[in-house]
């Protein structure tokens, strides 16, 4: 699947997309994807934005690619079960329907991380940069690639310990070392979550 069996426990709190934080994060511009990569582009050379604005516009564009991805997810899944449905009212005839196509939703989440990355890239973002790797996990655990993002939560909570996303990236770390059959590092990051001051992933690390 595409959230991944991993993300499906630390999805009780999904962590917010940067941009949703920074003033100004998404206004102006064309709405269609292609023009607008090539406005903010524009915006960005001039060199004439705040640390803080050029961060706004890349966590933007990070934002609409994952919601781009999603539908697309949405849209490939919603296809399968029409054709699996049509398939077995014929009661089997045929081959069995193809599995969704999912490359439109690589290509969201490509084109996501790519400019989280560039946050993290961006000399004086700082402040942002929990905010950007919460950003990449949460692609990462949606695109079913839950190596990448326990790796990048990791680093959050060793980097950021204070930050909102800290427990719950806690969590998505001791998942994944839990599915790794990796357990005292697994203990150690629910033993955080447990810790943290989010209760509901306090619950959730207690349990496991």
């Amino acid at each position: 699947a595409i959230a991944g069996d991993l993300a499906k426990p630390a999805a009780t709190y999904v962590a917010p997309s940067v941009g949703l934080d920074l003033p100004g994060a998404g206004r102006g511009g064309p709405k269609d994807l292609v023009r607008r990569q090539a406005w903010v582009d524009k915006q960005l050379a001039r060199g004439k934005l705040t640390v803080e604005g050029r961060v706004a516009l890349m966590a933007d564009m990070a934002r609409r690619h994952e919601e781009a991805a999603r539908e697309a997810w949405i849209a490939a899944y919603e296809d399968y079960d029409r054709r699996f449905e049509e398939w077995f009212q014929a009661a089997g005839m045929g081959d069995e329907p193809a599995e969704p196509d999912l490359s439109a939703v690589d290509a969201g989440s490509d084109d996501a991380i790519f400019w989280y990355d560039r946050i993290l890239a961006e000399e004086g973002s700082e402040p942002w940069r929990a905010e950007a790797l919460a950003g990449r996990v949460q692609v990462l655990l949606h695109a079913g690639r839950p190596e990448g993002a326990g790796e990048d939560a990791r680093l959050l909570v060793e980097q950021a310990p204070d930050s909102r996303h800290a427990p719950w990236a806690a969590v998505v770390t001791g998942d994944f070392y839990f599915q790794a059959n990796n357990l005292m590092p697994a203990v150690e990051a629910y033993r955080l979550a447990v810790d943290g001051d989010d209760p509901v992933q306090s619950c959730y690390a207690r349990y496991k």
